[in-house]
């Protein structure tokens, strides 16, 4: 009974059975109602073959497949010529994911029916070429195997055609299952030819005076921003190469790599032979021209100083320029008199040496040659320069101050725009500039070494000069390059340009297992298209109705199979055991299945005796509890997985970090697809049962139409017919299995999309340690910072402060604002940080490469601390006695007079000037308040004063106490090089500000890290008069005067320059490293932070395709258990039903098969339609009772009336129906 019916309480009306009158012919004995149905005439008789067994349909499967392969071959190698297939937009990239998998499942639903029916025909073709045994051909059954054991049993028997179609089915399912991993979207760089215009070529023709007294000192500072503080080169230049530049778009995401001429400048030291020297001889002085040699450079003149100054451990060194094969003429001469037309023809190197005192003297005495004895260490220097074609690549947004370059040399070539003296020239440029940029003041070690530390011992070290000759020269060659041979160009270049673009693309594991699959399949098509499968059955035999119809004339078969209605499978291979059975035609028309053997009819009284209704009854294994239950369940279960991995990708910014061609990517892609597979094979099973069901469920019902019941199989449509089929006969349970195998589908489309490879930023806690303490003070002052304040700074009282000229690091703030370079590692803007690493024991897992460190950590800044007011004055002529303006300000009653007096000798109109006041410098009236106690009063004040034509003047005033801050930063920085990330810059946290040092500025110089107005217009390299702070200011800010005049322009562009200042001096002289132990010292106490990996493939969980997926395996779960609910296969089928033999047990004693007329075996149904055969029957399975014999068939009446002569209603009481 339905288990509708069931929980209703509804039962149906059940019969009992009339008797049948006879035992020996049902056909002799039972009257045949006349049925009234059109003369017979067959259309035709020739022989049936399924249509999805037809050849052109197999062709048409082949050819598909065929297709398919090649285009994945062809789009296969567009991927891997083009870096992937299209470029597709997120939103139109699951179209080429899904469409592969649409594909197969679309062939797939056609390719069930040739599984189908080959297994269906089978028996069919075996009797059509032979006698066969039973279990060979009418109780062959491999409909109703699981198909892997199908194919398996078919393949033992030689079965091939089987084996063949169900290695398809599986062939297929593979495929649908590698397409949910076929296609990919890819993160690819792409490149692609393109021309460029330059920007810049290498041209000398314009560089005349190398030796120019005016040279700009610019290459040497730039040059010490490289050399000593890693600052990063300007555009054009590379360390030592220098290279044409292109007009390039910064804004654009492209890189543009090209092919450019490269010039490469070197310098090559060796060990020369000084002459000696007597000062005493005539007309020798302490500067004189030196004879000095080398195996390459013989006769040399060069001009050295011997009247060096000895410092207390008796070092000394020189170095200048001297040429080779010049000794007869004056080198210093050469170079110095510009009416010299060759000068620059001569081979011109530098010459140096290094000089040790013996025995030692005092710190300050000049040295006599007369009383001392010096050694030497000379060395001949020469610079030198090839010329290549290189490839040189310019990244995204490219300029002045951020990533440089990177270039690849290719062959050397010959730049016919630069002379063969190229080398010498620059070399000599080089040198002007550093004579020009220090004013010939600084020591000439820093020539070679910029970041000298005052090391006199070093001079004495051949190997150290010639290291940092040969490191440093030609750095500032490429400086001068850039400066004098860079000229302008509008030629063109060659290269490419590559973006990183998402393109969808192929992955090759995937592709070549489909290609595999396919070819595979292709062969198992074009076997079944040769094999002799076709045309074995006048018609479809497999409907109820269809099969009677070839019964009907298989008279000793009917005979054999006679009042086995509720045998057992095994039972009627009993029966049938001994007996071969085959096809046969006839001459004329008629088709039958005829069986040789002596009949046995022994069994008879055995099983006909009265308790043979007690039936072994047979159930799908599907409608069996258990695995009724684990259908129901297994959706749910995936519902409840799916959501748990969902909320865990969440949490944790996806699931695991991969890449697409990883192990770990295929196990997210495949895995989720097979187990979606696992479920629709079994739904398949469940709608394999409801199919079979249904119409034995309509005939144990009874009442049944023939369109309904007999001529009903929905096995023999695909899924989408068979539910329409169903929908208009209204099979439920049909209804809701093929509903939920339809939408099965979208599961394995949906799953292909599930977990995606993104890059994405994963997390990870860390700790940092601080490697570096800060050490500032002050001695001069009564202000110092207490180092209980903040760990990891000590006052150092011993030191009276730094002087800032000794080295040329404290240029580092001037060089970054003068020529836009990088700031030094540990400082961006005005913070500067303490050196951080990562502590030991909590160092992160994997690979480190690409990673970035996010965390708030502490920085000191330069603040300068300004309120501004600006007002007008009238102009005072009487003041001092010289033009000029009066103008108050704020600072009334902090030291400073009531009105501060600004001098202006300048008589042109408009004019501007910028002064600075504090109690003790350029203040006419020094004031009394001690500053320190009114931390309300400024410590200086800047002016820019304004004088138009009209006399009326204007001032901007700036009150500024400058101080020192420590402040929490958030910071992210790239690891492992610990450099800032420029796109996420340093940004201070607002209200952690804590003062360290305030008040600066009072004094004509500062502290350690506060310089005085006239050092820090040095460090900025003012290039004016000293103190000509507004020819800095409108150098370094590239505004105005009249735009600086507005205050707050002003104070934000004073600020920055203050700012940067005193951070670099902060991180050159004032950071050291932290050798406290770790218990001893707070400052090293971990930071919290954590680590990034920006870029870092990680498997996601998609939001929206876990939904569909869960709503689509709760509609399946629902469909499911309507199903069962309108179906029932308890007690109701005796035998499993999908043999020929087994179907004809049930038709053997029926008089369905004496209602048919001889030939109708080679009409299809429709053409019994239209013939009436059936057409006023009703139809039931069951017990038949006339006589004193019952019989289990399925059996026909026409109306209730006449089912009276055959059988008696009567109410079920307290029985299950049929004798339950």
């Amino acid at each position: 009974m339905p288990l509708y019916p069931r929980l209703t309480r509804k039962n149906p009306v059940v019969f009992e059975h009339a008797k049948l009158f006879s035992q020996v012919d049902i056909y002799d004995e039972v009257p045949t109602p006349g049925v009234q149905h059109k003369e017979f005439q067959p259309q035709t008789r020739r022989l049936w073959t399924p249509l999805f067994l037809r050849r052109y349909i197999l062709s048409l499967f082949l050819s598909a497949f065929l297709l398919v392969a090649v285009a994945l071959a062809v789009l296969f190698s567009v991927a891997k010529k083009n870096h992937g297939i299209v470029d597709v937009r997120e939103d139109l990239s699951y179209l080429w994911i899904f469409g592969p998998t649409v594909v197969f499942i679309v062939i797939a639903a056609f390719w069930t029916q040739v599984e189908f029916r080959t297994m269906q025909m089978m028996p069919w073709i075996v009797m059509s070429k032979d006698q066969v045994p039973a279990d060979e051909s009418v109780l062959l059954d491999y409909v109703s195997m699981w198909n892997l054991v199908a194919m398996f049993k078919a393949a033992k028997r030689k079965h091939w055609v089987v084996s063949v179609a169900v290695l398809g089915t599986l062939l297929i399912k593979v495929l649908i299952v590698l397409s949910t991993g076929l296609f990919v979207k890819q993160d690819i760089t792409i490149e692609r030819p393109a021309t460029f215009t330059l920007a810049s070529t290498l041209d000398d023709s314009s560089f005349t005076d190398a030796f120019q007294q005016t040279a700009s000192s610019d290459p040497y500072f730039v040059s010490v921003g490289i050399i000593s503080q890693n600052l990063s080169s300007p555009i054009g230049t590379q360390h030592n190469l220098v290279y044409e530049t292109v007009n390039n778009d910064p804004s654009t995401n492209m890189t543009s790599t090209v092919d450019l001429k490269v010039l490469s400048l070197n310098m090559t030291c060796e060990t020369a032979q000084l002459s000696p020297y007597n000062p005493g001889s005539p007309g020798n002085t302490w500067n004189d021209t030196m004879q000095i040699e080398s195996p390459t450079c013989k006769n040399a003149s060069w001009w050295m100083n011997m009247n060096f100054t000895q410092e207390g451990d008796g070092y000394f060194l020189w170095n200048s320029p001297g040429c080779c094969s010049c000794r007869d003429q004056d080198a210093l001469i050469l170079l110095d008199v510009d009416t010299v037309p060759d000068r620059y023809s001569y081979d011109w190197r530098l010459m140096m040496y290094g000089g040790n005192r013996k025995p030692g003297g005092n710190r300050t005495i000049l040295i006599n040659p007369t009383f001392d004895t010096v050694d030497f260490q000379p060395l001949i220097c020469k610079p030198s320069y090839r010329a290549y074609y290189g490839r040189v690549m310019f990244p995204p947004g490219l300029t002045t101050s951020n990533t440089e370059v990177q270039i690849e040399l290719g062959d050397p070539t010959n730049i016919t725009t630069v002379d063969d003296n190229i080398a010498q020239r620059l070399f000599l440029r080089a040198y002007k500039a550093f004579d020009n940029g220090n004013g010939g003041e600084l020591n000439t070690a820093y020539l070679i070494d910029p970041g000298w530390d005052g090391d006199h011992s070093q001079f004495f070290d051949p190997a150290y000069l010639a290291q940092h000759a040969e490191n440093t020269i030609p750095v500032m060659m490429a400086q001068a390059a850039k400066d004098n041979i860079l000229m302008p160009s509008d030629a063109v270049a060659q290269g490419s340009v590559s973006s990183r673009q998402s393109r969808l693309s192929i992955r090759t594991v995937s592709f070549v297992a489909t290609e595999i699959i396919l070819v595979l399949i292709c062969l198992v098509s074009a076997f079944l298209i040769w094999s002799d499968i076709r045309q074995v059955c006048p018609r479809d035999p497999v409907t109820i109705a269809g099969l009677s119809t070839i019964l009907a004339r298989s008279n000793k078969f009917n005979a054999v199979l006679r009042d086995s209605g509720t045998y057992k499978v095994e039972q009627i291979a009993h029966l049938l055991s001994g007996y071969e059975f085959r096809t046969e035609r006839d001459s004329e028309f008629y088709f039958s299945i005829e069986c040789e053997h002596p009949v046995i009819e022994q069994h008879r009284a055995v099983l006909l005796q009265p308790n043979s209704r007690d039936v072994a009854w047979w159930r799908p294994a599907t409608a069996k509890w258990p695995l009724r239950i684990l259908i129901i369940l297994s959706p749910i279960i995936y519902i409840g997985i799916l959501e748990l991995l969902y909320q865990l990708s969440v949490k944790h910014d996806g699931l695991a970090n991969t890449d697409t061609e990883s192990f770990s990517h295929y196990a997210f892609i495949y895995v989720p697809a097979f187990f979606v597979l696992v479920v629709r094979t079994i739904y398949d099973m469940l709608d394999f049962t409801a199919r079979t069901a249904q119409q034995y469920h309509l005939l144990s019902k009874g009442n049944a139409d023939a369109a309904g019941s007999i001529f009903q199989n929905h096995h023999r449509r695909i899924t989408l017919l068979a539910f329409l089929s169903a929908l208009r006969r209204k099979h439920w349970a049909v209804i809701s299995s093929t509903l939920a195998v339809l939408i099965a589908p979208i599961l394995s489309i949906t799953v292909s999309s599930l977990f995606t490879s993104i890059n994405t930023t994963t997390i990870q806690s860390i700790s940092l340690v601080q490697r570096s303490r800060w050490n500032i003070s002050d001695a001069t002052s009564d202000i110092y910072y207490s180092p209980d304040w903040y760990p990891g700074i000590e006052t150092r009282a011993s030191v009276s402060g730094i002087n800032i000229y000794t080295g040329q690091q404290a240029l580092t703030g001037g060089l970054i604002e003068n020529f836009n370079l990088s700031f030094p590692q540990w400082t961006y803007g005005r913070f500067v940080f303490p050196h951080f690493d990562l502590q030991s024991d909590k160092s992160p897992t994997a690979n480190l490469s690409g990673r970035q460190v996010r965390g708030r950590i502490p920085a000191m800044q330069g603040n300068l601390n300004c309120n501004h007011t600006t007002g007008t004055s009238s102009f005072a002529s009487d003041v001092f006695s010289f033009n000029g303006l009066q103008f108050g300000s704020r600072e009334d009653n902090c030291g400073y007079p009531d009105a501060l007096a600004y001098q202006n000798y300048d008589t042109q109109r408009p004019s501007y000037n910028f002064n600075f006041y504090n109690q003790t410098a350029d203040n006419p009236s020094p004031g009394t308040v001690d500053i320190t106690s009114r931390p309300d009063c400024p410590t200086i004040v800047f002016m820019l004063a304004e004088i138009d034509e009209g006399n009326t003047t204007k001032a901007t005033a700036l009150q500024c106490r400058p101080r020192i801050e420590l402040v929490n930063v958030d910071v992210q920085l790239d690891y492992p090089s610990w450099q800032f990330d420029i796109s996420n810059p340093p940004q201070a946290v607002l209200g952690t500000e804590t003062i360290l040092y305030d008040g600066y500025f009072n004094s004509s110089r500062g502290g350690d890290v506060f310089p005085s107005l006239v050092e820090l217009q040095v460090i900025l390299l003012g290039q004016g008069v000293l103190l000509d702070w507004l020819t800095t200011l409108s150098n370094l800010t590239h505004l105005s005067a009249p735009e600086l005049m507005n205050a707050s322009v002003l104070n934000r562009e004073m600020s920055r320059l203050y700012g940067t200042v005193v951070a670099q001096l902060i991180n050159t002289y004032a950071t050291e490293p932290n050798t406290k132990p770790t218990g001893d010292d707070p400052g090293q106490a971990p930071v919290a932070a954590t680590f990034l990996n920006p870029t870092q493939p990680r498997i996601k969980q998609n939001m929206i395709a876990t939904r569909v997926l869960q709503a689509i395996f709760a509609t399946m779960a629902i469909c499911a258990i309507s199903s069962m609910l309108f179906v029932d296969t308890h007690k109701v089928m005796p035998k499993n039903p999908y043999s020929i033999a087994s179907v004809a047990s049930l038709l053997a004693s029926s008089r369905i098969l004496a209602a048919i007329p001889p030939g109708s075996e080679w009409s299809s149904d429709k053409e019994l339609k239209q013939l009436g055969i059936f057409e006023a029957m009703k139809f039931r399975m069951g017990w038949w009772e006339q006589r004193d014999m019952s019989r289990f068939v399925i059996d026909y009446y026409e109306d209730e009336g006449s089912l009276e002569q055959y059988e008696y209603p009567y109410q079920c009481r307290g029985r299950d129906m049929y004798m339950r």
